[in-house]
């Protein structure tokens, strides 16, 4: 019955919030009750980090970062850049009117950010328009070895994190990890939220 919960491992970034109201400091603090949670790797190969959202539009801009970190208290981090992700949305706010639980083959952005809203790198119809988002979902994974030696500074980054910036204006949004492929076998649940 549980099975996908013994193969992977699913810890909250961030609950549902109106990241416009929530102070923008509780959304790139870390480890704090409204503050974003960095997860370790150690124990698991990959994450796939799930970020939903209510409507965005033009005068609710806001980028999504990511950043691999050297330990779960955030240390050294580095903003990851030119990194695939995936989306899916509805583009009207009549949930009676079609919508598609159908995601986009991968879209890799140009610099460190996910834009959404104004000048969005997020695309609701697929044809280039920047149009109003409504219930929309990214998706964007990472391998561990992907943010490991992420940088040339010869520090080791096995732990990640992602935040939103201030939106400018109501945003309902939330995000979780799926962490995959354990690197070894056990009855006992491994952690993520642990060096």
């Amino acid at each position: 019955m549980a099975r996908f919960l013994q193969e992977n491992h699913v810890v909250q970034a961030w609950p549902p919030i109106d990241v416009n109201t929530t102070p923008t400091s509780d959304l790139t603090t870390l480890n704090t009750a409204e503050g974003v949670r960095v997860i370790s790797l150690k124990n698991w190969d990959h994450v796939c980090v799930l970020i939903n959202f209510g409507l965005v539009n033009a005068a609710s801009a806001a980028d999504i970062t990511c950043y691999a970190c050297s330990n779960v208290a955030g240390a050294n981090a580095v903003a990851l850049s030119a990194y695939p992700y995936r989306q899916t949305n509805q583009t009207t706010t009549d949930a009676s009117e079609v919508t598609t639980d159908i995601w986009t083959s991968d879209i890799t952005i140009a610099d460190s950010d996910i834009d959404i809203g104004d000048e969005s790198d997020l695309d609701p119809l697929l044809d280039g328009s920047d149009t109003s988002i409504y219930n929309g979902m990214v998706a964007i994974e990472f391998d561990a070895a992907d943010i490991f030696n992420v940088a040339t500074d010869n520090i080791d980054r096995d732990c990640f994190y992602v935040t939103v910036s201030d939106p400018g204006n109501v945003v309902t949004c939330g995000a979780i990890y799926v962490l995959s492929k354990a690197g070894y076998r056990t009855k006992v649940q491994l952690t993520a939220v642990a060096d």
